[in-house]
């Protein structure tokens, strides 16, 4: 099964537009039907230890993901958004069958956000060099962190590192994430009782999001994104969806194209009959939302 692994979310499943158990963060991915989670964490958790793998990403994944201001104080051409989950974890396969969200990952810990401005490129691979970087005075950084699960036991474990929950990332807090990971691997897994792991991450499965975003035409993700590419090329000319699978076979490099997507994405998305031409500002309209 092809996935799109461990896309970062926030730890809320909730009741929206009339489906229960739906992951919020990806309201916008697909419909609800299509974003449940409903599989449920066995009694007798078992966790991975610590990873601290920096992930780089931009400044609205890390605001999506619950991170404040903090994080966006400065304005630069050379900045640098990365997170990192200081958390022990544990990945279970969802149940629901119509729904993208193939795996879950669930932890117990904490997510730093680090944000560097203006530092060279080549120092924003790790969080080591990030911090090296800003203690020679070759940029600016900063972090914050949000607690994922873990309760009071773990806070106060964390103290060094979370007494003011946001603060310039340098070699003094690599040095404090260094000695507050062993304690905090050993109480997570060894004694976490009374703990509630939170949702840290989903695996998504490229077929079933292929089989919604093309009216169920297809599950291939890379017949999807070409055969839409095409349609969207071909409505911007203003050729009708009949014309346009006519057309596939004009060119050796249109060949792959799928004609029931293209007719998928005339028919759902752009709302028109086989013959009909589409008009410019129907395509703007989709396109830039009428700007």
């Amino acid at each position: 099964m092809p996935l799109i692994e461990e896309v970062p979310v926030m730890p809320y499943l909730a009741s929206f537009g009339g489906v229960n158990d739906v992951v919020l963060s990806l309201i916008s991915v697909a419909p609800t039907a299509n974003l449940r989670l409903t599989a449920k964490l066995p009694r007798d958790v078992k966790y991975k230890a610590l990873d601290l793998t920096l992930v780089n990403t931009n400044l609205s994944v890390l605001a999506s993901l619950g991170f404040g201001d903090t994080v966006s104080a400065k304005s630069s051409s050379k900045m640098f958004c990365s997170y990192m989950d200081l958390c022990v974890s544990t990945t279970i396969d969802n149940d629901d069958k119509d729904s993208i969200v193939a795996r879950a990952k669930f932890g117990l810990g904490f997510r730093l956000a680090i944000t560097a401005f203006d530092v060279d490129v080549k120092y924003s691979s790790s969080f080591a060099s990030i911090a090296a970087a800003a203690k020679l005075k070759m940029g600016y950084t900063n972090y914050q962190v949000v607690a994922i699960g873990g309760g009071l036991k773990a806070l106060e474990v964390a103290r060094p590192l979370i007494s003011n929950l946001t603060g310039d990332f340098t070699i003094e807090t690599v040095e404090t994430i260094g000695s507050v990971q062993s304690a905090l691997t050993e109480l997570y897994i060894k004694r976490n009782d009374g703990m509630t792991p939170e949702l840290l991450s989903v695996d998504l499965n490229l077929e079933k999001m292929a089989e919604v975003y093309s009216g169920g035409k297809t599950r291939n993700y890379r017949d999807l994104l070409q055969g839409q590419a095409y349609a969207l090329q071909r409505a911007q000319r203003q050729v009708s969806s009949e014309e346009a699978v006519k057309q596939i076979s004009t060119r050796p490099d249109w060949s792959g194209v799928s004609k029931e997507v293209v007719q998928d994405f005339y028919a759902r998305i752009l709302d028109l009959q086989p013959g009909q031409k589409p008009r410019s500002e129907q395509v703007k309209l989709m396109l830039f939302g009428g700007t």
